[in-house]
């Protein structure tokens, strides 16, 4: 899955959900879904569907597009391996109107490891999407080579829509331009996530170990405090952030904790991932720790600029929440952070988002 603009996402026809708000690309699911049996989902609303990339109607593919892009909701296109790599193709030469072969490589590999790591993050796949998506040097190059008749609507969507295109390409105008955008929100909101998810990584970890009579004076537990809290966590008494039930019940990034309560959480954390001698667990919550009680106003450029730089191309990997898991590409983030201004410059030639 990769994210296109806003809240709209493509995804391979394998993983077809229709319960999902989307629209299907491809000879197996290119029609208008409907219930055979009383037993079939109701489905989602389906904006478009189509049998083929070159069997669009383009006007009918156009408004369905914007009506997507201008949504709150998610929207997923759902196609087969060719529609994936092209409207991929399309997208970032509606970035880079000047891309040369060997960035567009490069930011198909990218493409294709994230691909490659979401499927590996599922544990064993339910099916087989790799059979079913083909991204190689000659698919790439015939991308890169081709000529789409689609081209303009992606170039009009990418221009009409630049605040609301992925992080990836929001630090290219905040390198160059200066324009910060949404990036200080995305990037606080990424961070908390990650404080949240090494929460329950830290009372995955503590769980194992919390039966061994020596940690109890550490976390101020006894058997029975063990015994008749909600959780085991519950019962323990030095750890108020990290014994709360709020980590254990659904909704809890909706109820988003206030960042006192997260670096309340997260020293806490550090202190259980010592006392458990998991290093590299507690220096990972250290700098998400320093990173979250940064007061600097990251309204300035530099600021900005020096947080992405510590989160993404820092000496310690500041590893996304799952639930961040295709919205923002890492490694992409790394690629664009590799390349110096004139670069970026010369492949950026004629690009009307910026």
């Amino acid at each position: 899955m990769y994210h296109f603009i806003n809240r709209v996402y493509v995804d391979t026809s394998l993983l077809l959900d229709h319960d999902a708000k989307r629209m299907t690309i491809g000879k197996q699911i290119g029609y208008e879904y409907a219930k055979v049996s009383e037993f079939d989902p109701e489905g989602g609303v389906q904006l478009f569907y189509a049998e083929s990339l070159d069997a669009v109607d383009h006007k009918a593919f156009k408004d369905a597009m914007v009506q997507a892009v201008s949504s709150d909701e998610k929207t997923t296109i759902f196609c087969d391996s060719d529609t994936y790599v092209r409207l991929y193709g399309m997208f970032i030469k509606a970035l880079f109107p000047n891309i040369d072969f060997d960035t567009f490589k490069w930011i198909m590999v990218c493409k294709k490891a994230m691909f490659n790591s979401s499927v590996s993050s599922r544990g064993e796949p339910s099916v087989d999407v790799l059979s079913k998506l083909v991204i190689n040097g000659a698919v790439v190059k015939a991308v890169y080579d081709s000529e789409e008749e689609l081209q303009d609507i992606i170039d009009e969507l990418v221009r009409d829509n630049a605040e609301e295109l992925s992080l990836e390409w929001q630090i290219i105008r905040l390198r160059l331009d200066g324009k910060y955008g949404k990036i200080p929100r995305v990037t606080k909101n990424i961070l908390r996530k990650i404080a949240l998810s090494n929460a329950h990584d830290a009372l995955e970890v503590w769980a194992r170990h919390i039966t061994r009579p020596e940690n109890w004076d550490m976390a101020g537990a006894d058997i029975d405090t063990l015994l008749n809290g909600q959780t085991v966590f519950e019962g323990c008494l030095r750890l108020p952030h990290l014994s709360s039930t709020v980590l254990m019940r659904p909704g809890l990034y909706a109820y988003r904790p206030t960042d006192e309560w997260l670096m309340g959480m997260l020293r806490e954390a550090i202190k259980l991932m010592t006392h458990l001698e998991d290093e590299s667990s507690a220096k990972r919550a250290a700098k998400i720790l320093e990173l979250l009680a940064d007061t600097r106003p990251m309204s300035d450029p530099a600021n900005c600029m020096d947080r992405i730089q510590v989160m993404f191309n820092g000496p310690m990997r500041i590893a996304l929440a799952m639930r961040d898991n295709g919205k923002y590409d890492e490694s992409l983030i790394r690629l664009i952070l590799s390349l110096d201004d004139d670069k970026l410059k010369d492949i950026l030639e004629g690009a009307a988002w910026r």
